[in-house]
């Protein structure tokens, strides 16, 4: 679905201009789709001081755990 899409866009785009994935290292893939699930990214302004605000916000907000949060299309 178009949600999971944006999803995926924006967790590549985050590696892309960071080199980090959206969730940092863990000792198993149980526990890395435990964080996915409930806790929140790392915000990307961590790795990436320098990005401009709106394009932080804009990747966060589609990388909402929330899918009704994301962005109703990716032309928006």
């Amino acid at each position: 679905k178009p949600a999971a899409d944006q999803y995926g866009a924006a967790a590549s785009l985050y590696r892309l201009l960071t080199g980090h994935n959206v969730f940092p290292p863990s000792a198993s893939h149980q526990e890395l789709f435990v964080r996915i699930l409930q806790s929140d990214p790392v915000l990307i302004t961590t790795h990436r001081l320098d990005l401009p605000p709106a394009l932080a916000t804009a990747v966060h907000r589609a990388l909402s755990r929330d899918s009704a949060a994301r962005f109703a299309d990716c032309r928006t």
